[in-house]
């Protein structure tokens, strides 16, 4: 399975962050409900409607998970059957409710926090963890697949509970 083009909702700093690294394998579509947060986008990445970014093959969710849910409500009926959904929220076990009582039953969908960000980095680098908390569909399987062959990343599969208690622990 082929990822051409990546969505991004919401254009912060791990949202630009994402948008740059995904840059190099695709054609990179970014959204954010704050205009401005777009102004400066660098090669490889084009502001994109809501409807443009949910169309296409990877659409990953860069946002608070105070907006989650409503974002999630604003894309439903935007998403192809084949788009995987990808949420990168901090705190797993309510957020993956979300993904599954707002996004159709067949959606494809991969619950993830990645562990690094932009702080100290410019762009992804093979090595770096992504804890998995859920995937759902072929294309999500594909997707996981492509963030290790393709990005280098160490998936790390750990329930959701499991994860919200070491980041509590931690």
């Amino acid at each position: 399975m082929r990822f051409d083009t990546f969505g991004i909702v919401g254009y912060g700093h791990f949202g630009q962050f994402l948008a740059s690294s995904l840059a190099r394998h695709g054609k990179v579509l970014a959204y954010d409900a704050d205009d401005a947060m777009l102004e400066h986008t660098p090669d490889g990445v084009r502001p994109a409607s809501l409807a443009e970014v949910a169309a296409a093959d990877v659409v990953v969710l860069a946002v608070p998970f105070s907006a989650l849910a409503g974002v999630l409500r604003e894309i439903r009926d935007l998403l192809r059957r084949d788009t995987v959904v990808m949420d990168v929220v901090s705190t797993k076990e309510r957020a993956g409710q979300l993904l599954e009582e707002i996004l159709p039953p067949d959606a494809n969908l991969l619950a993830t926090h990645p562990l690094f960000g932009p702080p100290s980095m410019v762009s992804i680098e093979p090595g770096l963890r992504v804890v998995v908390t859920a995937e759902r569909g072929p294309a999500a399987a594909a997707f996981r697949e492509f963030l290790e062959q393709e990005l280098g990343l160490e998936i790390v599969a750990l329930s959701p509970d499991e994860h919200d208690r070491a980041m509590a622990y931690m």
